[in-house]
C-alpha cells in the first residue's frame, strides 16, 4: 500500500471527485510554485507568501503521509513474516481494511495540516508577550524591578501586513517597558525595506530610550548590490534608518543608564557569528570603559558569541540578548516541551539559559524569513524584569 488513490478514502460521489481533485493538484503544486518563484514573483504580497508557505504546508503533509504508509507498511510485513514462520497463509488485508487504512492516514495528518495553515495565514503575527523575572545579588537596589523589552529580528523586507505589524507595535507600547531594545536584523538585504514601517517602530518610547545592535542581514551581501561601492551604501543606508525607528546603535560600544546615584551598563556589540556569518563584534573595545564590577547588560545578535566570547571573558556580562535563529519558525513550544531542528545547529537556540550566574536570552524574533509563516514558534516580544536578591 502507498500514498497512491488516497481519495478512495472518501464514498463514491462528489466527496471522492473533489478529493481526487485537490489530490492531483497535491502532485503538480510543489513544481508550479518553483516555476512561479522562478519567473513570476517579482515582490513580497499577501498572495505570494500564501503560495509559497502552502508549498511547505502541501510538502510536510505528503512527508507525514508517507513516514505513516511506511510504518503501515513495516507492520504489513511484520506480519507476513509471522505467518511465514509459522509456516501459515497470511490473511489478505479487506478493500474495506485498506479505505481504513487510508482515511486513519488522512485523519492523522489533518492536526498538522491545520496547524501548518493556521502558522502561514495567521501564525506569524500571533506576537506572544513572555515576562522573563532575573533576580541577581549585585543589581543596584534602585534598579529592582527595571523592566527591559526586547525584540530581535525584524526581517521588514518580508512582512506582508501592515495591519499585522501595528499589531505588533502596540502590545510593545502596552508593556510600557523602562528601556527598549533590538538585537539586529531590521532588514532581509536592502535598506528601503524598512521604510514603510519605520514611522511606527518611531512612535515606540521608553524612559530610558531604545537601543539596537546590527544582526547579520543588516550587513547584506555584496554581489546583490553589483560592486563594492553600492554594497557599502546599503550598510551605511541600513544604520540610518535604525535612527528613522528611534534605535540608538550601539555598535560595538556601551552606554551609562543612571538611576539616582547608580548606574548599570546597557553595551552592544555588532554581529559576531560562526562563519559564514560576519564576525564585526569587539567585545574588549565595547568594555573597554566599563568597570569589571559594573553591571552589565549585552545587546549581541547571534546567541554563538556567548559561548564563544562572552563567558570567557574576563569582565563579567549579567545578561546577554540575542536573536537570530527565529526558533527555525517550526517546532513545539510548550511549557514543558521545546524542540525545534534549529538546535541540532544552535545549542543556544530560544529562551534562558544560565552559567556561571550569567544569563542568555535567545528571542524567537519579531518577523520571519525565506519561510512567510511561524508553525509554533510564534514571534516573540520579551520583558525582563530585573530584581535584586539571591545573596
Amino acid at each position: 500500500m502507498n500514498q497512491q488513490n488516497l481519495y478512495e478514502a472518501f464514498p463514491k460521489g462528489i466527496s471522492r471527485d473533489i478529493a481526487y481533485v485537490f489530490y492531483q493538484i497535491s502532485l503538480y503544486y510543489i513544481p508550479g510554485v518553483i516555476v512561479y518563484l522562478l519567473f513570476f514573483r517579482r515582490k513580497v504580497t499577501p498572495f505570494s507568501n500564501l503560495i509559497v508557505g502552502m508549498m511547505v504546508v502541501v510538502f510536510a503533509t505528503q512527508l507525514l503521509l508517507g513516514l505513516y504508509f511506511l510504518l503501515v507498511h513495516l507492520g504489513w510485513n511484520i506480519q507476513q513474516a509471522f505467518f511465514f514462520l509459522q509456516n501459515q497463509q497470511p490473511p489478505r488485508w479487506s478493500a474495506e481494511r485498506l479505505i481504513l487504512i487510508k482515511q486513519i492516514g488522512l485523519a492523522l495528518t489533518t492536526i498538522p495540516f491545520c496547524y501548518f495553515i493556521y502558522g502561514i495565514t495567521k501564525g506569524k503575527y500571533n506576537y506572544q508577550v513572555n515576562h522573563i523575572p532575573l533576580v541577581f545579588p549585585d543589581l543596584p537596589e534602585i534598579f529592582h524591578g527595571f523592566r527591559l523589552l526586547q525584540i530581535s529580528d525584524i526581517h521588514s523586507g518580508s512582512f506582508d501586513s501592515m495591519k499585522g505589524v501595528k499589531k505588533g507595535i502596540r502590545k510593545i507600547a502596552e508593556q510600557e517597558a523602562d528601556l527598549v531594545v533590538f538585537t539586529g536584523d531590521l532588514v532581509n538585504g536592502r535598506a528601503d525595506e524598512i521604510l514603510p514601517f519605520a514611522p511606527h517602530f518611531a512612535s515606540l518610547s521608553a524612559p530610558f530610550g531604545k537601543y539596537a545592535v546590527t544582526g547579520n542581514h543588516d550587513y547584506s551581501y555584496g554581489g546583490a548590490f553589483g560592486d563594492k561601492e553600492a554594497w557599502q551604501a546599503n550598510i551605511r543606508a541600513v544604520q540610518d534608518n535604525y535612527g528613522k525607528c528611534g534605535f540608538e546603535l550601539l555598535n560595538n560600544r556601551t552606554v551609562a543608564l543612571t538611576k539616582g546615584d547608580e548606574t548599570i551598563y546597557l553595551t552592544g556589540v555588532e554581529n559576531w557569528g560562526k562563519p559564514p556569518f560576519p564576525q564585526y563584534g569587539d567585545l574588549n573595545l565595547a568594555l573597554r570603559d566599563v568597570p569589571d564590577d559594573g553591571f552589565k547588560v549585552l545587546l549581541s545578535h547571534d546567541p554563538s558569541h556567548w559561548d564563544e566570547k562572552v563567558l570567557p571573558h574576563q569582565s563579567k556580562v549579567h545578561l546577554t540578548l540575542s536573536g537570530h535563529t527565529h526558533g527555525m519558525q517550526f517546532g513545539l513550544n510548550f511549557k514543558y516541551l521545546k524542540w525545534s531542528p534549529i538546535q541540532f545547529v544552535y545549542p543556544r537556540w530560544a529562551g534562558l539559559y544560565e552559567e556561571a550566574r550569567q544569563f542568555l536570552y535567545v528571542n524567537r524574533g519579531f518577523g520571519w524569513l525565506a519561510f512567510p509563516g511561524r508553525i509554533g514558534m510564534y514571534p516573540e516580544i520579551s520583558v525582563f524584569e530585573l530584581r535584586t536578591g539571591g545573596k
